[in-house]
């Protein structure tokens, strides 16, 4: 879609992209969505490579996000991007290397857990690069908590400053898409 400019994607538990063990491709469930992904090729971010502003939602059990991100799409238009809680370490870093252009990234946390999940998180968070045009992070959590402490790490260790990253409380479950949130209250570092 060469000429797309702007996407929102959200994909519950219903979407039948989910997987008990999201790592595995191929776990031992007869009915388990990971059976169906194809073993080459990303199957949805390459489509979306090309857009300006994007959104992608999902619940943690779906898998077809991180998967994707596997294949290295590069998103060479991205400007805004908004993610909730389904990703790793590894899945934003993937990102924000791959978004040259990318200048406001928010984030929806409303309850991340093991953020440094997979293996080989800790040597991929250090890789140095910068985000020369990510000028604003938003992000929109509960707490500072140690997640959230690691999701900074890795925007400073990219060269983001603090005066551009923002954490405010969360308005309403990260399911939403921006346009139908309510604006967000600061919170205090």
């Amino acid at each position: 879609m060469p000429s797309l400019v702007t996407a929102y994607v959200g994909l519950k538990r219903a979407c039948h992209d989910w997987c008990e063990d999201m790592h595995l491709k191929g776990c031992g469930l007869y009915d388990c969505g990971c059976h169906t992904y194809p073993v080459e090729g990303g199957v949805l971010l390459n489509g979306l490579s090309n857009a300006v502003n994007l959104e992608l939602i999902a619940v943690r059990q779906v898998f077809i996000y991180t998967w994707d991100l596997e294949w290295c799409p590069i998103f060479c238009n991205l400007k805004t991007l908004l993610l909730n809680e389904w990703f790793t370490a590894i899945d934003l870093v993937c990102i924000l290397q791959h978004s040259p252009l990318l200048e406001m990234l928010t984030l929806q946390l409303g309850g991340i857990k093991n953020l440094t999940r997979a293996r080989g998180a800790q040597k991929t968070i250090e890789q140095s690069f910068m985000c020369a045009h990510l000028k604003v992070v938003n992000i929109e959590c509960d707490e500072v908590d140690e997640d959230i402490r690691k999701i900074l790490k890795i925007l400073w260790t990219c060269g983001i400053l603090r005066d551009h990253i923002s954490i405010k409380a969360p308005s309403s479950p990260s399911y939403f898409f921006s346009f139908q949130k309510d604006p967000l209250p600061l919170l205090p570092l």
